[in-house]
């Protein structure tokens, strides 16, 4: 495992430590903490976001882009605010082309650990509705059946607690089948 990325933000004293999970000469793939936007937030553009000081670390020759020999960056997906998890980083053109290509025809299975209240009747199942803006609520999505777009997840039971139940989550705008858990 290659050494860390260390990012802060001189606008608000914040700073990270990215771990980096794998790295070639085409690929980045680190593991982006909870509380940190991955790119410009519409309603605040001067929040701190990842990319951002990625592409600010770069640009200031920090320590961790020039043992890279880092010119060039980019995301080839994004993760919520509050969501933890692996980032994709292109380090050339073609590879970000090669990554929107895969990201855009639903290769990489994307699985999302949450804990829900109570129990569910069953162990597994599968949500389709529309989603849109929660109005009055910046970032945050409900099911808008009028106006939202397709959406498609299938659950799984992980583990029960008392009141609450982890599951797994799969986002897909392909056909899903039971065997996205397999």
């Amino acid at each position: 495992m290659s050494d860390p990325i260390k990012l802060s933000s001189p606008a608000t004293k914040e700073f990270w430590e990215i771990p980096v999970l794998f790295e070639d000469d085409a690929l980045l793939a680190i593991s982006k903490p909870p509380g940190m936007l991955t790119s410009p937030d519409r309603y605040d553009p001067e929040r701190p976001n990842l990319m951002k000081l990625l592409h600010s670390g770069i640009a200031e020759g920090k320590p961790w882009a020039k043992s890279r020999g880092l010119s060039y960056l980019a995301n080839a997906h994004r993760l919520d605010f509050d969501t933890s998890g692996v980032i994709l980083l292109a380090k050339t053109k073609p590879a970000l082309v090669a990554l929107a290509n895969l990201f855009g025809c639903e290769k990489p299975v994307k699985i999302y650990v949450a804990i829900l209240p109570g129990t569910p009747p069953e162990r597994q199942w599968e949500v389709n509705a529309p989603i849109g803006p929660f109005p009055g609520r910046p970032g945050q999505m409900r099911v808008d059946p009028k106006n939202g777009k397709k959406s498609r997840t299938a659950f799984e039971v992980r583990e029960q607690f008392r009141g609450y139940t982890l599951v797994n989550a799969v986002p897909s705008l392909g056909a899903l089948t039971r065997s996205a858990f397999t």
